[in-house]
């Protein structure tokens, strides 16, 4: 067995390698909105990003395309709540929320998904999770309670705020994901979800003032590097993962975005880390996990 088979293989260093990249995610989108407005930048990384999707599925993949008609409500549906709403509430968040902060606030997207599941898709709940439920809502509390105390500015707060709505909207998206998913497979959705995102983005940039970008080379290369390598190359990578190892094992991935996140924001950004926001997020992050853990035990039984 090659070196390559043998790293296909293991499970640990696939997603380890994953989570090295997605967790870079935030600190690119703190540098480029310092030259683009926010609302520019999740325009041109989902354009970028779904010709990157394209390239892979029609030339290296050899897939054919195919849009099925009766998914066209959900497919928008996700487009906006899973794809163009939280990129630009977190790119709007950035500007005065420290990027690990913001990977952190995003880690409880799994809290609200399975609160909106029980609400609305009426899935039932499972009184095992009640505990995991307090102890993921008291991590965001930490992390809002120190973020409050040190704002010197309100306009900080609201930032805040839109991260946490970006997590609750990812929420949302994850349970249109899975109708989109009766209809067509992982691929061809996120092309469709990147494209619709993007045409979404039109309709909104002439509600904003949006200045023109003074271009420097660190905002254009993390542009191209959060379209091309995260969205384009980490969706498939994502995808192989889950094809080769499971859902549930592939889920792993988002326990090691905030560390790495975290890493790189105090590294490259000299961002400063807080004792409150550790603490909050090791909460969210063992909240989610363990609220995966029991639902996927209690999808076998």
């Amino acid at each position: 067995m090659t070196k390559i088979e043998k790293f296909k293989e293991n499970f640990a260093l696939n997603i380890l390698v994953l989570a090295l990249l997605w967790g870079s995610d935030y600190i690119l989108i703190k540098v480029a909105i310092q030259s683009f407005h926010p609302i520019l930048f999740v325009s041109l990384k989902l354009i970028i990003g779904a010709i990157s999707i394209f390239f892979i599925l029609k030339f290296i993949l050899k897939k054919r395309i195919v849009f099925v008609k009766s998914a066209v409500i959900f497919v928008l549906l996700a487009a906006f709540f899973d794809t163009f709403l939280p990129q630009v509430f977190i790119s709007f968040g950035e500007r005065t929320v420290p990027s690990y902060i913001a990977s952190l606030m995003l880690a409880s997207s799994p809290i609200f998904t399975l609160i909106l599941s029980i609400v609305f898709a009426n899935e039932k709940l499972n009184y095992k999770l009640i505990p995991y439920f307090l102890l993921g809502f008291l991590g965001v509390f930490l992390i809002f309670f120190n973020e409050f105390v040190n704002a010197k500015v309100s306009v900080h707060i609201l930032n805040l705020l839109l991260i946490a709505c970006a997590s609750i909207s990812y929420a949302i998206g994850v349970i249109l994901l899975k109708k989109v998913s009766e209809f067509m497979d992982a691929f061809t959705s996120s092309f469709y979800l990147m494209l619709f995102g993007f045409i979404f983005s039109l309709f909104a940039i002439p509600m904003f003032n949006v200045t023109k970008p003074i271009l420097n080379v660190n905002s254009v290369l993390a542009l191209l590097f959060a379209s091309i390598v995260l969205n384009g190359f980490g969706y498939a990578y994502f995808f192989y993962a889950i094809s080769k190892f499971g859902a549930g094992r592939a889920s792993f991935i988002g326990y090691l975005v905030p560390f790495f996140s975290t890493l790189y924001g105090t590294i490259f950004l000299r961002e400063t880390l807080t004792p409150f926001a550790i603490a909050g997020g090791a909460l969210i992050i063992l909240s989610s996990y363990l609220i995966n853990r029991v639902t996927i035990d209690a999808s076998k039984t």
